[in-house]
């Protein structure tokens, strides 16, 4: 989900706000709101990649068999993997417009429109 939905959505988003700050500097008005999002929208992209980078590294381990050995590779690296890819959406999640997000953000599942 995070590649196919919410990655490509807040690259999308990005762009829009990228334009924004084009043509807003080119009015000759401050673009300092539009410059700090794109710069916030670029670095939860930058480490939501590397997180999803490392979620796909610790699904990779081929467990030797042990199924103790397997759940504890799953706790402590799968788990922690997991994790940091959320903080980072989650974070994208407060940055990107509603009409760009795909998914039902936390607002609307516990208070719904």
């Amino acid at each position: 989900m995070v590649t196919t939905m919410v990655i490509p959505s807040a690259v999308r988003y990005q762009g829009e706000v990228a334009q924004s700050l084009v043509s807003v500097k080119a009015a000759g008005a401050d673009a300092t709101v539009q410059a700090d999002l794109v710069k916030a929208i670029s670095t939860s992209l930058a480490g939501l990649k590397k997180a999803v980078d490392g979620l796909e590294h610790a699904l990779e381990h081929a467990g030797s068999g042990d199924l103790y050995d397997h759940a504890k590779h799953m706790q402590k690296e799968v788990l922690f993997a997991m994790l940091e890819v959320r903080k980072h959406s989650d974070h994208l999640e407060t940055l990107v417009a509603d009409d760009h997000w795909p998914l039902p953000t936390y607002r609307e599942m516990l208070f719904i429109k």
